[in-house]
């Protein structure tokens, strides 16, 4: 039996009903019980059936709209300001100060994060890759001296020439059902002494 914490019996259900939703005549055809208040049981004989479904269902990533409606480059978030500040004590220890390091920030968006650093940071020479092709037209709009590839970190095919110094990935993990595939190119992506920063 699976449990699941933290919502209502009516929440329960309607998550179910997006997961399981392929497939699925009677969309009341749940089988969950509200144990104790907020925590609930549900069959093992569904669990399979979810699973399943979940592969053949589509996720609709609403997220992007809202990236695309936003405008923080001026106004970074609290957690890039402090990734920033990382970066930066970083930078302050190579012994090499005139010399240009390699930035990528891996799932970019629309640059807001590559932005903030360009502004605070020019001694980066700054890269970002997507998924998505118009969050990228909106990072090249707001970038235009950074570079910026259509590309999947969690493709088996996945591959860029370059050694990063510094390694961004932000708010990205959570999507991922498999993230062995992404470490393996990430590495790929690292030299002996880079650095890899994960939000």
């Amino acid at each position: 039996k699976a449990k699941t914490y933290g919502l209502n019996i009516d929440e329960v259900k309607e998550k179910f009903k997006i997961i399981s939703n392929a497939g699925r005549k009677n969309q009341n055809d749940f089988d969950v019980k509200e144990i104790i208040p907020r925590i609930f049981c549900v069959e093992k004989k569904l669990i399979k059936k979810w699973f399943m479904n979940l592969k053949k269902a589509k996720v609709k990533r609403l997220h992007d709209d809202l990236y695309l409606k936003e405008n923080r480059y001026k106004k970074p978030k609290d957690s890039a300001k402090f990734l920033i500040s990382l970066i930066k004590k970083e930078l302050n220890k190579n012994k090499n100060k005139n010399k240009n390091l390699e930035y990528i920030d891996i799932g970019c968006a629309v640059g807001e994060l590559i932005y903030a650093l360009n502004h605070r940071l020019p001694n980066l020479n700054l890269t970002g890759i997507d998924i998505i092709p118009k969050l990228l037209k909106k990072a090249r709009l707001y970038n235009p001296n950074s570079t910026f590839y259509l590309k999947d970190i969690n493709k088996k095919n996945f591959s860029l020439k370059r050694k990063y110094d510094f390694i961004t990935l932000t708010g990205v993990i959570s999507i991922f059902d498999d993230f062995k595939i992404c470490l393996d190119n990430i590495y790929k992506l690292m030299h002996n002494n880079s650095k890899l920063y994960l939000h």
